[in-house]
């Protein structure tokens, strides 16, 4: 048999065999799916996933030929094999996991049972290379509900396409793909009890009980296991600190792999990512706020790896990143958006601002977090540049007592440190004036009868649709309870809006539904979730160090390493927002629209933000 090959360096010089990329990639994926007990699984999917490449056509493909379908090959042998389950997660490797489908399909159709009707280039040359080991009967007891198995196979997607570019990334390099190049958690922890050891013994009644907070915190980790963990703490009350010391000894504890922070708003991975940096070093703490996404059919030429193997994998000991970047992922098909997802097992996540978690998506939401806990070993805790320095600006004006007025949406709530002697907040939900309320006399230095919040209706306005029910919610608990800010006013107060809301209304896609119908409609799903309504499409701002980041974005590089410092120099605009740019010539498109980059210095103004017209000035932050 002729030499089979899977890839050839870009400069022609060396070359990678369908073997030598199979078994490299199967060794990934079984170390990866180890973290929840799928080794077997893993190694599978790494073998299977590419032996469509044995196949004369994808031969020719390498000299310059037409792209060839070569995964639906191992779907079929999948099946063939007994191991049907793992079809979905081999045909989706490179454009995305299919919807599952159902026997009326055709061969035209992209289900997977549409092209597991295809007839397809002769590719038997496989089985003179390639054996596969026996397989256990699959455990349906485990996996009871199609939301279980669906979750499961979004899994193994993720070990596959991982291990798959990170195999390919090795070649195509020449070296071994840098990884794991972190501290160990335990280093991590100890550095934290460096960072806290001043504040001990407090002096401040605040602070002293910021660190019995912070002690309950640490034994409650030192004996937690596995599951979902609620942490109450009152504004001001250290909550960062305190979760972070639970969840790094509950690692250390339980000899796990990560801790993962999320937020709602990218203010507070910003001014969360900065401390955890300086506790644990900026080279052990990933922000991941959103980054380009690639679309890949089959058979990408070099380049195109290239920008496929840019995609973000949360390798790192520390993770912060949005809920939005975090549930949008749980839910997604693409090979990038899910190539981080085995990273979640065996790992702490915290879910900081869990109140503010969107009511169409709470049921689906809810079940993944569960999910989570039951068999991916998780336990979790419910809880750019210029946007960093106006906020920075904020604190030292108020530090020096220079006068400091700021208008700003409702990001400044919630985990903002600021701490002013007056705060005014519209009409809106008990959770959100309480955190308003957070940042009046934050550090407990004014007297109370001059720390005052006002909140006020504007005349001959109507809320937006999104905050009229919870502003009436806040009105109906106001009226019942004489502290609405004890423990029992705010349980009130999400149980009347839960119900306010409609309980059918928390699954408003009817996704966990989608999923119990038999067809394991993946494709259709990911398109469903959607936590910001519309997706927004990063701008890459190029001032500052910006600058220089963008220009290797022009000179054809495309790395994590880059894109993971380009997210301090982006805005997210929505589609409408982008198309006004584009006509205005603001914004130039690279690689086919995939990345924009603003073209008009004049449009961006470190205090506004960015201008989308002549008339119209948007602050995103």
């Amino acid at each position: 048999m002729a030499k089979k090959l899977a890839h050839i360096s870009e400069d022609h010089s060396r070359e990678q065999t369908v073997y030598e990329h199979l078994t490299g990639t199967a060794e990934l994926a079984k170390q990866f799916a180890a973290a929840f007990g799928a080794e077997e699984d893993g190694y599978l999917l790494g073998l299977l996933h590419d032996i469509g490449k044995y196949s004369d056509a994808f031969q020719h493909r390498l000299d310059g030929g037409v792209r060839v379908d070569h995964s639906t090959a191992g779907a079929k042998e999948a099946c063939a094999h007994g191991v049907g389950y793992l079809a979905l997660a081999i045909a989706g490797h490179h454009g995305g996991i299919p919807n599952f489908g159902s026997r009326a399909d055709t061969k035209n159709d992209a289900t997977l049972s549409g092209r597991l009707k295809r007839d397809l280039e002769p590719y038997d040359d496989w089985k003179t290379e390639v054996t596969l080991p026996p397989v256990k009967p699959f455990n349906m007891r485990e996996f009871n509900t199609g939301f279980r198995l669906s979750f499961y196979i979004r899994m193994l997607f993720s070990c596959l396409v991982d291990a798959d570019f990170i195999d390919t990334e090795t070649f195509m390099d020449g070296a071994l793909a840098p990884r794991g190049n972190y501290d160990a958690l335990p280093a991590l922890l100890d550095r934290l009890e460096t960072y806290i050891a001043p504040w001990y013994p407090p002096k401040a009644e605040l602070n002293r009980k910021r660190c019995a907070i912070l002690d309950a915190c640490k034994a409650s980790g030192s004996t937690a296991a596995p599951g979902v963990y609620t942490l109450t703490v009152p504004t001001g009350g250290g909550k960062t600190t305190a979760a972070m010391a639970f969840a790094l000894t509950a690692a250390v504890q339980n000899c796990m792999s990560r801790v993962i922070y999320a937020a709602p708003y990218t203010s507070i991975i910003d001014q969360n990512a900065d401390t955890f940096e300086k506790i644990f070093g900026t080279e052990n703490v990933i922000e991941h706020h959103s980054s380009a996404e690639y679309l890949f059919s089959e058979s990408p030429n070099p380049a195109e790896y290239r920008k496929m193997l840019a995609a973000e994998n949360w390798d790192a000991p520390v993770i912060a990143t949005t809920t939005v970047q975090l549930f949008e992922s749980l839910f997604a098909s693409k090979p990038a958006r899910c190539r981080k997802l085995h990273n979640l097992a065996n790992s702490v996540l915290i879910l900081d601002e869990v109140q503010t978690l969107p009511m169409p998506y709470l049921k689906p939401f809810t079940a993944a977090l569960a999910e989570l806990a039951r068999k991916y070993g998780v336990i979790v805790v419910l809880c750019p540049a210029h946007r960093k320095a106006r906020i920075k600006e904020i604190r030292e004006r108020l530090k020096i007592g220079l006068p400091c007025r700021v208008v700003s949406t409702s990001l400044i709530e919630a985990g903002v440190d600021v701490d002013f002697p007056r705060v005014y907040r519209e009409e809106a939900g008990l959770d959100s004036v309480l955190q308003a309320a957070g940042r009046c006399n934050r550090e407990g230095k004014r007297p109370l009868d001059e720390s005052l919040v006002t909140v006020f209706t504007v005349q001959n306005t109507t809320p937006p649709p999104y905050m009229r029910q919870p502003a009436a919610a806040m009105k109906n608990i106001s009226k019942r309870m004489e502290d609405i800010t004890s423990l029992a006013a705010i349980r009130a107060y999400f149980e009347f809006y839960r119900d306010l809301y409609g309980k059918e209304d928390l699954d408003r896609e009817k996704i966990l539904k989608a999923f119990e119908s038999g067809t394991l409609p993946f494709a259709s799903v990911a398109e469903k979730v959607r936590v910001i309504e519309s997706c927004t499409t990063p701008v890459y701002i190029p001032i500052d160090q910006g600058e220089a980041l963008v220009e290797r974005l022009y000179r054809g590089e495309r790395s994590r390493a880059l894109f993971r410092k380009l997210g301090q120099y982006s805005v997210n605009v929505y589609p409408q927002q982008l198309a006004a740019l584009r006509e205005a010539g603001a914004v130039q498109s690279i690689d086919d629209g995939a990345l924009y980059v603003l073209a008009d210095p004049r449009r961006y103004d470190s205090a506004l933000g960015l201008t989308l017209d002549q008339t119209e000035t948007a602050l995103f932050i």
